[in-house]
């Protein structure tokens, strides 16, 4: 009977997911190939052993039939085991992806969208309506110049809007810096790295996000770092 896979014996490890995409084609490869010597060895045995069988002067042991038997099982076993490893590592790696693709289009939809800006009166009356759905988005900043913001007060803007509205990131794991030899005064614009861990099973998924937010019209592009 074959035996049970766990996930993370099926997925590559963590590490190849998040910094090579062509570890997980490799393993397909090196899958499709151990699958394929797989099949030509059982077949090969029971070939040989059918052979043997229709000759009466060549009587086997039961010893030599039971290893034979045990053989086979063992490649019928790994054979299967090798089957949904190929299957899982096609699934999950679609997977992950639509995940990755669904938190980047949702950072792109609450970075574009404008809150309240908190005023002091607000934070000092209603504490509680900065993390609501009613201030849901970022402070409007069209039309403002990039000598004009503060690098750690547009950080913490961005870190907060995604720590209030965007529980699929790990809390702890979330990191926003600004890009200053890319953040450009000729264009107005500025440019952010975010970091953070994704949930997911069986392990975190590692995010690298290069943000750039257009000064002339407030637009927020978000893309893979």
């Amino acid at each position: 009977m074959a035996k049970h896979f766990k996930k993370q014996q099926l997925l590559p490890s963590l590490l190849d997911r998040l910094t090579d995409d062509s570890h997980t084609s490799r393993n397909i490869e090196a899958c499709k190939q151990r699958i394929a010597a797989l099949e030509n060895e059982l077949l090969l045995l029971i070939t040989d052993n059918q052979q043997k069988g229709q000759e009466p002067e060549q009587k086997q042991e039961q010893k030599n039939q039971q290893q034979i038997l045990q053989k086979k099982n063992q490649l019928q076993n790994e054979l299967e085991n090798q089957r949904k490893r190929i299957t899982f590592l096609y699934e999950s790696t679609a997977s992950l992806n639509k995940i990755k693709d669904c938190v980047k289009r949702d950072l792109t939809w609450l970075l574009n969208s404008q809150n309240l800006s908190m005023d002091n009166y607000l934070e000092q009356n209603y504490p509680h309506v900065a993390c609501s759905v009613i201030n849901f988005g970022m402070p409007d900043m069209t039309g403002r110049t990039v000598s004009s913001f503060n690098p750690g007060e547009l950080e913490h803007y961005i870190k907060h809007a995604i720590l209030s509205f965007e529980p699929r990131l790990i809390r702890h794991t979330v990191k926003v810096d600004l890009f200053t030899e890319e953040s450009s005064m000729d264009n107005n614009a500025l440019v952010f790295k975010i970091e953070a861990d994704l949930w997911t099973d069986p392990e975190p998924l590692h995010l690298q996000l290069k943000t750039q937010i257009d000064l002339e019209n407030g637009y927020v592009d978000v893309k893979e770092n």
